[in-house]
């Protein structure tokens, strides 16, 4: 099966493309920073552009109290070969939509459609 059909079955509907971007930590580890914890995933789309996590530290609050540290993680879009920026946060909404754009564009591709 080609890796693009493969894709297209994943990203297929909303569950399973947040599904997929739950298992970002098989994903490239494109950079850590011991000192601050943190370390970001990188997924290159098929067109170039790439979906960064970022995994972070964050205060766990029950109710209104702090109560420890739990992993946070933040959502980035970048556009083909645009640097890393805190402009291209997103939320997982906006990831899924533009996965499905991404699914989509590899359906026409492979209809032989332009994209």
């Amino acid at each position: 099966m080609s890796n693009d059909k493969i894709l297209v079955q994943l990203w297929f509907n909303d569950a399973k493309r947040k599904a997929f971007l739950g298992g970002y930590k098989k994903w490239e580890v494109w950079s850590k920073t011991p000192k601050l914890d943190l370390v970001h995933y990188r997924y290159k789309l098929p067109d170039g552009s790439v979906i960064v996590v970022e995994e972070h530290k964050q205060k766990k609050y029950t109710g209104y109290k702090p109560d420890g540290w739990e992993t946070g993680i933040t959502y980035y879009v970048l556009k083909p070969g645009d640097p890393f920026h805190p402009g291209a946060k997103s939320s997982i909404s906006g990831v899924c939509e533009r996965l499905m754009e991404a699914k989509i564009e590899l359906q026409k591709k492979k209809e032989g459609e332009p994209a």
